[in-house]
């Protein structure tokens, strides 16, 4: 998120940048129009500019999604081609926006037993997350000072923070799995979050995640990514 194609955009094109990748197929896609067989590459989909209006949520005009779809296309961050069966869109360098599984190095020995569940949490990476955090508060912090944003803003992401590292009963780490996946909530993500949802729905939404995703949170997109779909597939858009 430290590229100008997101840094630079507007809250709109942000949030039609973000559309965009979850639209995107992740496998080989066929299907038949018109009797004729069409393949669908990762990274690619067919859509129309309506369905990327109604799909990148309220407040998103037609003149926002050409104007976004232009200027993407001239940062190289998509291809975009008009077919017989729809806008054919394609992400540019699909693969680094996916998260690339690596394979152990080494086997168990025969002295190591293999774990019969999953493994806990090394503490060591939870606190590299939160010194993360704690320096995009810090950040946070600065731009109050330079007058870019709301000491509003700034708390209510400070309360997010917490609330993400707050521990359960049993004093462990409340949302291992969202904590666990890379793409980590920064200011900006977060401000984008609250333009376009109520914090009460994106709170819920981080439970649900944790609660119910184990198999439904695509691990290989990021937190922030993981997060706005869910938030997105809700009805009640509250602000």
């Amino acid at each position: 998120m430290d590229k100008p194609i997101w840094i630079k955009s507007t809250p709109e094109q942000k949030s039609i940048l973000i559309t965009l990748l979850l639209m995107a197929n992740h496998e080989i896609s066929e299907w038949e129009w018109m009797g004729e067989k069409f393949n669908v590459e990762p990274g690619q989909f067919v859509t129309s500019i309506e369905s990327i209006r109604m799909q990148s949520g309220k407040g998103i005009s037609i003149q926002n999604i050409r104007g976004a779809l232009v200027r993407f296309e001239k940062l190289e961050f998509l291809t975009n081609k008009a077919t017989k069966t729809g806008r054919l869109i394609t992400i540019v360098n699909w693969d680094s926006y996916q998260l690339k599984e690596t394979k152990p190095t080494k086997k168990p020995t025969k002295t190591q037993q293999r774990p019969n569940k999953d493994p806990t949490p090394n503490k060591n990476i939870y606190t590299k997350i939160y010194q993360s955090y704690h320096s995009n508060i810090e950040e946070a912090k600065e731009k109050l000072a330079n007058g870019k944003t709301s000491k509003e803003m700034v708390d209510m992401y400070v309360g997010f923070v917490n609330f993400l590292f707050g521990k359960t009963k049993d004093n462990n780490t409340r949302f291992d799995l969202c904590l666990s996946l890379r793409g980590q909530i920064d200011f900006g993500n977060f401000i984008t979050l609250i333009e376009n949802f109520d914090k009460g729905l994106i709170k819920a939404k981080v439970r649900a995640m944790e609660d119910y995703g184990k198999t439904l949170v695509k691990k290989d997109r990021t937190f922030y990514f993981n997060l706005y779909n869910w938030c997105k597939k809700d009805d009640s858009k509250g602000i």
